[in-house]
């Protein structure tokens, strides 16, 4: 009877182990709580009743009641589907006489608030391709993680700089699109999705949709934004999709880093500053997969570091790393450039869109985790966000893609 009993504590012990490494911020107090009483609860019942073997078998039972719940746990949450409910695809027939352009931004989307389902999706990515990341049984690990993530920034202001950003291009954009044309803007991780977007735009009349990639690279993320609006068919309802081109390879985006680092650095302290272009990365495995996303990544902090050499940089003290993935990492570039005399270290997350756990969290404890010298000062100098240079390079993607012109009076970009 014993062991038994011991088995169930365990077992109610594991379950509420793992409800609170994945519970909502407001929640897992009360859940950290009710944890710890379980087990101390647990501790006392095993101490207090058995002995010898009795204490060996008990003990046994209570952490095979642990592991099983736990993992049960574990499993559920990480199977969870969001519940998303596409718009009726209902084209207005009156409408689509006119043969109405859709131009539909999009990027990745990062919640304002704690939320499971986009990495969900995503650990799902990585299984399919066998991509080497955390382990499945401890993926209720990384939540917790996670959620400390955002009671360091409180809300992540990521979604609305996009809305913003999204916003200034509109304006930029007036008078440059053809007559009618609609400009929606979208998310891979939170609504309102590509497909949703391109479904609303069917049913008001377009006929072409040009989707705008808000990132880098060419990526899983480009083709998981493509992927969501072609498996709709719309072809069979003679509705053109494109996409346009990432930025890795537009001047304007890598002017920004520029004009950023001038107010930083004077040009006489431009040969003691170190330059830290952190890239994102991907995992090896995936480089077969979606090659040009490492390759532009290169690409883009190769250009960037020649045009800071160009304007007075030492080159030993500009440096890329990687935030996940591949090698070097932020640390150990940042401490190679203290090393090298680096008195002021500027970090550049360069593939990042807008203000993000990324950018705001996890890239400066990389560096933070390297213990530089005291005496180094670093200095983030941040997403994209909303900036001229990225409309620039935007509206350039937009406007010299053929789409919105036929062809007629253009090359596609």
């Amino acid at each position: 009877m014993i062991p038994v009993l011991t088995m169930l504590s365990g077992l109610i012990g594991g379950l509420a182990f793992q409800r609170w490494l994945t519970a909502a911020p407001e929640k897992s107090a009360r859940l950290g709580w009710l944890t710890a009483l379980i087990g101390a609860a647990s501790a006392i019942l095993v101490a207090l009743t058995l002995s010898g073997w009795n204490l060996v078998l008990g003990s046994a039972a209570w952490l095979a009641g642990f592991i099983a719940a736990y993992w049960a746990a574990n499993e559920a949450y990480l199977n969870q589907e969001e519940n998303r409910v596409l718009p009726a695809l209902a084209p207005d027939e009156s409408a689509q006489q006119n043969a109405r352009l859709a131009v539909i931004y999009f990027t990745h989307g990062e919640p304002p608030a704690y939320d499971p389902f986009p990495w969900l999706e995503t650990f799902r990515e990585l299984d399919e391709l066998r991509a080497p990341f955390i382990p499945r049984a401890l993926r209720s690990f990384f939540f917790r993680a996670l959620r400390e993530e955002y009671r360091k920034i409180g809300r992540s202001p990521h979604n609305a700089i996009h809305a913003r950003i999204f916003d200034a291009l509109t304006q930029r954009l007036q008078g440059k699109l053809p007559g009618g044309t609609l400009v929606a803007q979208a998310f891979l991780d939170t609504n309102p999705r590509p497909d949703e977007q391109a479904v609303i735009a069917v049913n008001r009349g377009a006929k072409r949709i040009l989707l705008v990639p808000v990132f880098l690279t060419e990526s899983s993320h480009t083709q998981a934004g493509l992927e969501m609006v072609t498996e709709l068919g719309l072809s069979k309802l003679g509705v053109q999709v494109a996409m346009s081109q990432p930025l890795w390879n537009d001047p304007s985006l890598r002017q920004l880093y520029g004009a950023r680092a001038a107010q930083h650095v004077a040009p006489e302290a431009r040969a003691r500053t170190g330059m830290l272009l952190v890239a994102h990365g991907q995992p090896d495995s995936w480089d077969a997969v979606f090659p040009l996303q490492t390759v532009q990544e290169r690409q883009f902090c190769d250009a960037l570091r020649q045009g800071f050499i160009d304007e007075g940089y030492d080159p030993a003290l500009v440096e890329m790393a990687w935030m996940e993935f591949k090698n070097p990492r932020p640390g150990e570039a940042a401490r190679k450039l203290a090393a090298r005399g680096a008195e002021t270290i500027l970090l550049i997350p360069a593939s990042m869109s807008a203000k993000s756990i990324h950018s705001q969290v996890q890239i400066p404890e990389l560096v933070e985790k390297a213990h530089l010298p005291a005496s180094v000062r670093v200095i983030n100098l941040g997403a994209w966000d909303e900036d001229a240079h990225l409309l620039d390079a935007l509206e350039n993607a937009i406007t010299s893609n053929d789409i919105i012109f036929d062809g007629e009076h253009r090359a596609g970009g």
